[in-house]
């Protein structure tokens, strides 16, 4: 590989090198998100008054995204092209985009908390 960086040899990263470095750095950053899906449970999580039962599912489909992330980036380590770009960039797009539709509805209020809203 070309991570070694000498005078006078051509170091350039290649596309391998970037998807090696990028697997490591995504697989590294699952375990954040895949430890706070663990740890939360919305039935014993009294911490606060204000209890969200769908952080866990969003906690949940950003793991997954990022796991999902992560394969696509191993397959195209591996050299499976069709197979990283025909399905797991497109599984990664259509869950990225399920977390932000849950993020957008878990954030906006509903119809009774805004109608509580007005009263206030």
């Amino acid at each position: 590989m070309h991570l070694i960086i000498i005078r006078g040899i051509d170091n350039r990263l290649t596309e391998i090198d970037i998807n090696f470095v990028s697997m490591i750095v995504i697989f590294t950053a699952a375990v954040i998100p895949v430890y706070i899906a663990i740890k939360l449970n919305n039935n014993s999580y009294s911490g606060n008054n204000n209890n969200n039962p769908n952080l866990k599912k969003l906690a949940i489909m950003l793991a997954v995204f990022v796991l999902v992330h992560g394969v696509y980036h191993i397959t195209r380590f591996l050299g499976f092209n069709l197979l990283a770009e025909g399905v797991f960039e497109p599984l990664s797009i259509t869950i990225l985009i399920a977390f932000g539709v849950l993020l957008y509805y878990n954030n906006t209020p509903g119809k009774k908390e805004r109608q509580q809203e007005a009263k206030a």
